[in-house]
């Protein structure tokens, strides 16, 4: 079953099923995303611009804002960039600096 790729900026799997996790980089997160791209359909669950600024460049295509909240669905693969840290103090999320270096890359299927 062909799901959607959904773009995260956490690796959340927050509704019940099996799910296969791996550790990915920038290189593999981008052939991935433009290889399925033609034949599923892209949602973006990245909520901060920083963020969606770097994914847009390591994917090669523009990457939308968006904080609604989803359901995975079977078959479906999410790709993951999130901060290596955890920042201090939660107000400065959205307004501290962040560079290519601060994130890393997931890549996560629903299998079940």
């Amino acid at each position: 079953m062909k799901g959607r790729i959904l773009l995260l900026n956490s690796c959340i799997c927050h509704n019940e099923g099996k799910y296969n996790v791996k550790k990915a980089t920038p290189e593999e997160v981008s052939m991935l995303y433009n290889r399925l791209k033609k034949e599923r359909k892209v949602v973006s669950y990245i909520g901060y611009p920083d963020t969606a600024k770097v994914l847009s460049k390591v994917i090669n295509d523009e990457v939308e804002l968006n904080r609604a909240e989803f359901e995975w669905k079977t078959g479906d693969i999410g790709i993951v960039i999130r901060l290596k840290y955890r920042l201090n103090d939660p107000k400065m999320k959205g307004k501290t600096r962040v560079s290519e270096e601060d994130f890393e890359y997931f890549i996560i299927e629903k299998i079940e």
